[in-house]
């Protein structure tokens, strides 16, 4: 049982701090894999600039960077809200820089 006081204020949100572009890849795979973006697990940072995108079942990460796919067991990414941009971090530590969406989606392999 929870006791709620409806007399007290609600508390008040900050808003995000980072508002950088981001989307599922939902049109783009590899031959050979099938996309499933069922199993993206994902943290983001209260204020939206810190995000570490894995996922379940031993799914594949993977990641859309200028235009080229690449997969991984993680994807990071960190908004520079000036920016705008992203820069983007592989589990295999690869590193981006400037990125203008932060894309991203699970696989499998057939």
């Amino acid at each position: 049982m929870a006791c709620v006081n409806f007399n007290a204020p609600l508390p008040t949100s900050k808003p995000p701090t980072c508002d950088c572009p981001s989307q599922y890849i939902t049109n783009s795979t590899e031959p050979g894999y099938e996309l499933n973006n069922f199993y993206v697990r994902g943290e983001i940072s209260d204020d939206r600039c810190s995000w570490n995108i894995s996922c379940a079942n031993s799914r594949i990460a993977q990641g859309r960077v200028n235009g080229h796919l690449y997969k991984s067991h993680f994807f990071a990414g960190l908004c520079n809200g000036g920016t705008q941009k992203w820069i983007v971090a592989s589990g295999d530590g690869i590193l981006w820089q400037d990125v203008p969406i932060f894309e991203y989606s699970c696989v499998e392999l057939l």
